[in-house]
């Protein structure tokens, strides 16, 4: 004969299921739309602002509404706070807005390298950007996975060295990596 606490207890596995499939889904989702984009940035080396319009244009439909609005705001927070990763050739540009509907992160090449300051007020020539965006209110697991792309970007020497140099499938692989502790972390805590 089944309890209702056995019951009760059965209920709680499958919502644990269920939530656990939506978070790996949601992690599988943000993983695939990682890429290592080749971006020729000639004719646009002398505008920050040409530059991210163009960076914004090769994401997938549907990720951003307004492309001029989240132009804008990276650029107020290049503005506010330099975004280059000190001792490096990267930048971590940055935004969240309403006009985003998913998380998004990814890296660009750039053809012709730029000139940006660091976090630590020092010129460096960047390479490579490294984009996250995010929606204005996203759940606390979605909020903490990009969490860990960013200390993984900003912490970590090695990782440093995969994001600047490495190949599309090292920084995948190497996010891989963060997210699965995150939800190793987050099936501990339920």
């Amino acid at each position: 004969m089944i309890t209702n606490r056995k019951k009760n207890d059965f209920k709680n596995k499958q919502k644990k299921l269920i939530d656990l499939v939506e978070k790996a889904d949601f992690s599988q989702q943000l993983l695939d739309n990682i890429h290592l984009k080749l971006l020729d940035n000639h004719e646009i080396n002398e505008s920050l602002s040409k530059l991210f319009e163009r960076i914004l244009s090769e994401i997938p439909i549907g990720i951003i509404k307004d492309r001029q609005k989240v132009t804008k705001k990276i650029l107020e927070r290049i503005n506010m706070s330099p975004v280059g990763i000190p001792d490096s050739h990267l930048s971590l540009a940055h935004a969240t807005d309403e006009s985003i509907t998913s998380a998004f992160f990814s890296v660009y090449e750039l053809t012709n390298p730029i000139e940006m300051m660091s976090m630590n007020r020092a010129a460096i020539s960047v390479k490579r950007v490294l984009l996250m965006l995010g929606p204005t209110s996203m759940p606390d697991f979605q909020n903490n996975l990009m969490s860990k792309i960013s200390s993984a970007i900003v912490m970590n020497n090695q990782n440093i060295s995969i994001f600047e140099n490495g190949s599309e499938q090292q920084i995948k692989n190497l996010v891989a990596t963060q997210f699965i502790e995150q939800l190793n972390f987050w099936e501990r805590d339920n």
